[in-house]
């Protein structure tokens, strides 16, 4: 998984709202995801947001395994009926 330059850390819980493949890194590259997928429902770890925003950085035990669209994903506050 890359480094993002601009990354900044976050404590948000999110919900997948649509499964995506995880990328290694923050940017949408044909070829270029570490072979995980999040499924619709699943609540994974972020550790932060990159590209402005744009990724979410996705961890498991504290580190980084993939990044995700933000777009994919919602706030647990706000999509908490997504789960099923």
């Amino acid at each position: 998984v890359e480094a993002a330059p601009d990354f900044k850390p976050t404590h948000e819980q999110y919900v997948v709202t649509n499964g995506t493949p995880l990328y290694r890194g923050p940017h949408w590259t044909p070829g270029e995801t570490t072979g995980r997928m999040l499924e619709r429902g699943q609540r994974p770890q972020i550790l932060g947001e990159a590209n402005l925003g744009l990724f979410l950085l996705v961890g498991e035990k504290g580190q980084g395994v993939g990044y995700a669209p933000r777009s994919l994903l919602c706030p647990v506050e706000l999509c908490s009926g997504k789960e099923s």
